[in-house]
C-alpha cells in the first residue's frame, strides 16, 4: 500500500539552451476549469530560453479552452501555465514541466494529451435509441433523461412511441455526450432503477425488468438472416487439451454472436461446448484419441449459421497432474477486486458514491476515474473461477484485496482527482463487507468455489491504520466538524478537484474539540494537527502516520472502549448490541485485554472462522508491533482449526497442506531471514526479484538463492517473489514473456499480478500507482502470452518440486536446471531452440520416456540427454510420463 492524500505543487523552471532557427510548430489548447481560471498564460522555453514570468497570454479558443501556437527549433520544448498574473501555477504531477512536441495538443486536468486535436472543433452529434418494456400495464410511458454533463428534461420527460407489442421506443439527441442518465414513468409512477437512475450509452439499448442491454438488437425486428459461417477452423493438441481457433462470424442485425463447438469421435460420442469468443480449449478428451471438431455460430435471437469446416485432432499423452498443494510452491494470483471483473453492476455506486446528495447517480463512466471505484466485485471473481480462468493458469491461491467496508467518501488524490478506497486500504468497518464488493454470501461463494478447485484464498488485511477522514463520512456519521458549504465538494460531479485547501481543507475544522470524542477517539488513533488527538511521529516507524493516514495505536496494552464512529454506525444499522455481544464473548473466551490491536485481531480472524479464508497478506507490516503480528497469526491458526473441524466436507476439498498461511509487506525486504519469520510470518514479499527477472543470464544465481530458503535451513522460511505489483509498477510490457518465464519457474512462492499473463496495459495517460491498477483487459488479451503463461503455470502447479524442491544447474547453454522434491523431479531449459538435446543426466535415467509439457512432445532419454523440438518460446519443461 502506497497512497498519499496531498501533493504539493512545486515546479522547477529550468534555463534552456541558446535560440536557433525555428523548424516546428505546436498549437497548445489549455483547459481552464481544471484550476478555475478565466485567463491563462503559457510560460515556455521554445526559443531556447524561458519567457519572462508570467509568460505569454493565451488566446480565446472556445468555452473552457485557451490556445496558443508556438514555433520552436528542437524536438520539443518545456512549458507550464498560470492564471495570467503568475500568482497560481499548473505544473504536471505536482512539479516539473509539461513536455510539448510538434502538433496540436490538449493540456487538461494535469496531463498533456499529445496530438489530441482541436477540442473546439464541432463534435459529432450523438444519439441514443432506447427500447423500454414496462413490467406494469402502463398506457403512457415517458422517458426523463439528461445527457452526461447536461440538463434533465422537464418532468415527466418525453413521451415514448409504441414500437411493437409491449415495447416503447425513443431516439434522443445527446449532442457531444456519449451517454445519458434515464428514468421512466407513466406520469405518476416512476421506474428509476431503485433510486440510482439508469446509465445508458449511445446506439440501441433495451431496458426491461431493470436489466440494461447495451448495443442490443431491436426487439421489434424479426431477424431471418443467420450469422456468417465460422471460417478456417484450426486445432492443436497439448497433451489431452485441444485448442481451437476460427475466424469470427458476423451478424449486423442481431449481435452478439456466440458459438457451439461440436466434437465427435472417441468413446463419449457427440459432445457440444459453448463459447462466447472465437476460440475454445477442450480439456475433457482422452489421451491418444482422434476427435473431429466443427463450429456453428448463433446470433442473439438464436439463428444458427452453417457449420464450419471439420478439423481432426489427435490428443497426446495424459498430462501429469499433482494433487499435492504446498505453500512453498504457491502461485498466488494477486488481483484488485474492483479492477478485475464486474459481476453485479447494481452495486457500482454503493453508499451513493459518485451520486448526488439525493443519491441520484451522476451517470458518469466510472471506469474513466483512475482513482475511483470501477465496479469490480466478488461476484465477478467468482464468475472467472467458474469459467476455470485461474485453474487454466495453474493458479493455486488467490490474493484478493480487502473486501471489508471502506470509507464511503473520497479524499484528495494525485493530480487533484477524487481518490476513493477502491483498493481496500482505507478501512471504515472491519466487521462488514463493503457493498461495492457485494455481500457476505458473495464472499462465501467465492471461497467455496475456489476451494472446490483446490485454490486457496488469501485476504489482504490492514491493522496499521484506518481510512482517511473525509467530508462525506463526516456528514454521515457526525464526527469532527464541517464548515458551511461542504456539500459543494462532497457531492461534486466532476472528478477533478482544484487543490486541497479550496476543495477539501476549507470545509474541515481541525481545530474543533469535537474530534476526540466522535471519531476513532484518542485511545485508538493518532493524527497530525487535529485538536485533541496525539500527533504522529513522522510518516514511518511504529508510531508514524504512513501516507498521513490515521495511525492505529497497536502498541497500547490497556483496555479501551469502542471507537465512537463504530458505536454510531452500528447503532444506526441495528447491530450495536450484537457486535458488542460478539466482542464480549471473544474477550471472555481468550482472556485478552480490550486493546485496539486485540479488537482488530478478533475482527480479522473472524473471516477465517466464518468463511474459511486460508491466509492473510498483511499490508504495511513493518509499521505494526511484532507481538501484535505474532498474536494475529496465533488467533488465525485457532480460527482455521475451528473452521476445518466445523466444515469437514469443505475441508476435504483442500488436498495437501491446509495450514493457515501469512505473508506480509515489509517495504524493501529481500530474501534473507528476518525477525518477522519468528513473529507469525510464513513468508515475506521479496522486493528484489522484480529487478532480476529480466536478466536471464543471472537467473541461476537468483534461483540458487531462492531455493536455499526453504530447503537447507535449520528453520525453513519462504519469500513471495513478483515481477509486477500495485505499488512497485508493471514489468516491461515488451519483455513479459521473459518475465513470466523467470517468475513461474522460480523457487519458493510467486505472486502473479493480474493481467501480467495477458499484457494488461497501463491505464490511460496516468502515471504511478493508479496507472498500474487499470481494469483487467478481458477484451484485448495477448493470446500468445496467455498461452505461454498457462503452460508454465500448469507445469508449476503439477510439480511441487518447481517451487519447493532443490535446485541444481545442469548446463549453461541452453540454461538447464533440475528441481527435485521427494519423488517429484523435473528438468527445465530456458533459451533453447530448434532441435535441442537437453541434459538430464542424474535426474532421468537412460531409457526413461519424458514429456515436454510445453509442446506435448515425447522423448526417450539416451546418453543422458532428451532430444526435443523446442517451442517458439525457447522453453522446455521435461517431466516423467506415467509409469516412468
Amino acid at each position: 500500500m502506497k497512497n498519499w492524500r496531498m501533493h504539493a505543487l512545486a515546479g522547477l523552471l529550468l534555463a534552456g539552451a541558446a535560440p536557433a532557427a525555428f523548424a516546428a510548430t505546436a498549437t497548445v489548447y489549455y483547459y481552464t476549469p481544471y484550476k478555475g481560471w478565466s485567463t491563462a498564460n503559457i510560460h515556455h522555453n521554445a526559443s531556447g530560453s524561458w519567457t519572462s514570468v508570467p509568460g505569454i497570454a493565451m488566446d480565446a479558443g472556445c468555452t473552457d479552452w485557451k490556445k496558443k501556437t508556438i514555433d520552436f527549433s528542437t524536438t520539443n520544448f518545456q512549458a507550464v501555465f498560470n492564471n495570467g498574473t503568475g500568482s497560481a501555477w499548473d505544473n504536471p504531477n505536482g512539479g516539473g514541466n509539461y513536455t510539448v512536441p510538434a502538433g496540436v495538443h490538449q493540456v487538461k486536468n494535469g496531463a498533456i494529451v499529445a496530438n489530441a486535436g482541436d477540442p473546439c472543433a464541432a463534435a459529432q452529434e450523438q444519439t441514443a435509441t432506447v427500447f423500454y418494456k414496462p413490467n406494469t400495464a402502463w398506457t403512457t410511458v415517458n422517458i426523463h433523461y439528461a445527457p452526461n454533463g447536461g440538463l434533465w428534461t422537464t418532468p415527466p420527460g418525453v413521451s415514448m412511441d409504441v414500437a411493437c407489442t409491449g415495447w416503447r421506443k425513443k431516439t434522443v439527441s445527446l449532442g457531444a455526450a456519449t451517454g445519458l442518465a434515464v428514468t421512466f414513468n407513466n406520469g405518476t409512477t416512476w421506474d428509476n432503477n431503485s433510486g440510482r437512475n439508469y446509465a445508458l450509452g449511445t446506439g440501441i439499448t433495451t431496458v426491461v425488468n431493470g436489466a440494461v442491454t447495451s448495443n442490443a438488437p431491436s426487439p421489434c425486428v424479426v431477424d431471418a438472416t443467420p450469422p456468417s459461417t465460422p471460417a478456417n477452423l484450426v486445432g492443436a493438441a497439448s497433451g489431452t487439451s485441444v485448442k481451437l481457433d476460427w475466424e469470427p462470424s458476423t451478424d449486423p442485425e442481431s449481435p452478439p454472436v456466440s458459438y457451439v463447438v461440436t466434437r465427435t469421435g472417441g468413446t463419449s460420442g457427440t459432445v457440444t461446448f459453448t463459447s462466447a469468443a472465437n476460440t475454445y480449449t477442450d480439456t475433457t478428451g482422452a489421451a491418444n484419441t482422434v476427435y473431429n471438431y466443427s463450429v456453428t455460430a448463433k446470433n442473439a435471437v438464436g439463428l444458427p449459421s452453417p457449420a464450419s469446416n471439420i478439423v481432426p485432432v489427435k490428443t497426446g499423452e495424459l498430462t501429469v497432474v499433482s494433487s499435492t498443494f504446498t505453500w512453498d510452491n504457491a502461485t498466488v494470483y494477486f488481483l484488485l477486486n474492483d479492477r478485475f471483473a464486474n459481476g453485479d453492476t447494481s452495486n457500482d455506486r454503493s453508499y451513493c458514491r459518485e451520486s448526488s446528495q439525493a443519491c441520484v447517480s451522476f451517470g458518469n463512466d466510472l471506469t474513466q476515474m483512475p482513482s475511483g471505484f470501477h465496479g469490480g466485485d466478488l461476484k465477478g471473481i467468482t464468475a472467472k473461477l467458474k469459467a476455470n480462468y485461474f485453474k487454466d493458469l495453474g493458479v493455486n491461491a488467490l490474493w484478493i484485496t480487502a473486501p471489508y467496508e471502506q470509507i464511503h467518501g473520497f479524499v484528495f488524490g494525485g493530480n487533484g482527482a477524487k481518490h476513493y478506497a477502491y483498493h481496500g486500504y482505507y478501512a471504515l468497518d472491519w466487521t462488514a463487507i463493503d457493498k461495492n464488493m457485494g455481500s457476505r454470501a458473495d464472499l462465501q461463494e467465492l471461497v467455496d468455489t475456489a476451494h472446490a478447485q483446490g485454490i486457496r484464498v488469501v485476504m489482504d488485511i490492514v491493522l496499521n491504520h484506518t481510512g482517511y477522514e473525509n467530508i462525506k463520512d463526516m456528514a454521515e456519521y457526525g464526527y469532527g466538524k464541517l464548515n458551511s458549504g461542504w456539500e459543494a465538494t462532497a457531492y461534486k460531479p466532476a472528478d477533478v478537484l482544484a487543490d486541497w485547501q479550496n476543495d477539501v481543507g476549507r470545509y474541515i475544522d481541525y481545530t474543533s474539540g469535537n474530534w476526540a470524542g466522535t471519531y476513532w477517539t484518542r485511545d485508538w488513533i493518532r493524527m497530525n494537527a487535529v485538536a485533541g488527538m496525539d500527533p504522529c511521529e513522522g510518516t514511518d516507524g511504529l508510531k508514524g502516520c504512513v501516507g498521513f493516514l490515521p495511525d492505529l495505536k497497536t502498541e497500547v496494552t490497556s483496555n479501551v472502549g469502542l471507537p465512537s464512529i463504530l458505536t454510531v454506525k452500528w447503532g444506526r444499522e441495528g447491530r450495536l448490541a450484537t457486535e458488542q455481544q460478539k466482542l464480549d464473548a471473544w474477550f471472555a473466551q481468550t482472556g485478552k485485554a480490550r486493546t485496539p490491536a486485540n479488537h482488530l485481531v478478533k475482527w480479522l480472524t473472524d473471516y477465517v472462522g466464518e468463511f474459511g479464508i486460508d491466509g492473510f497478506r498483511v499490508d504495511t507490516a513493518k509499521h505494526v508491533d511484532m507481538n501484535v503480528l505474532k498474536d494475529l497469526k496465533t488467533e488465525a491458526v485457532k480460527a482455521r482449526q475451528a473452521w476445518l473441524a466445523a466444515n469437514p466436507v469443505k475441508a476435504a476439498l483442500l488436498k495437501g497442506e491446509t495450514a493457515f498461511w501469512m505473508t506480509g509487506e515489509v517495504w524493501g525486504h529481500g530474501v534473507g531471514r528476518s525477525a518477522y519469520f519468528d513473529n507469525g510470518f510464513d513468508s515475506i514479499i521479496n522486493f528484489n526479484f522484480q529487478g532480476a527477472a529480466g536478466n536471464t543470464s543471472g537467473l541461476n544465481a537468483t534461483y540458487t538463492e531462492l531455493a536455499t530458503v526453504n530447503a537447507n535451513n535449520s528453520t525453513p522460511y519462504n519469500v513471495l517473489s513478483y515481477i509486477s505489483s500495485h505499488d512497485k509498477g508493471l514489468f516491461d510490457r515488451n519483455n513479459l514473456q521473459t518475465g513470466l518465464t523467470s517468475l513461474l519457474l522460480a523457487p519458493g512462492g510467486v505472486q502473479l499480478f493480474y493481467g501480467d499473463e495477458s499484457a494488461r496495459p497501463l491505464m490511460g495517460n496516468w502515471t504511478g500507482d493508479h496507472a498500474w491498477r487499470g481494469d483487467m483487459n478481458w477484451n484485448t488479451p495477448n493470446a500468445t502470452l496467455l498461452a505461454h503463461a498457462k503452460k508454465l503455470g500448469q507445469f508449476r502447479n503439477a510439480h511441487p518440486a518447481v517451487g519447493a524442491g532443490t535446485h541444481s544447474k545442469l548446463a549453461d547453454a541452453p540454461f538447464t536446471f533440475a528441481r527435485v522434491k521427494d519423488s517429484d523431479k523435473v528438468v527445465v531449459a530456458i533459451g533453447a531452440g530448434g532441435r535441442a538435446a537437453i541434459s538430464v543426466a542424474g535426474i532421468f535415467a537412460d531409457g526413461t520416456v519424458v514429456r515436454d509439457a510445453y509442446t506435448g512432445a515425447l522423448a526417450t532419454v539416451a546418453a543422458g540427454k532428451a532430444s526435443v523440438d523446442v517451442g517458439s518460446a525457447g522453453v522446455v519443461l521435461l517431466e516423467a510420463t506415467p509409469g516412468n
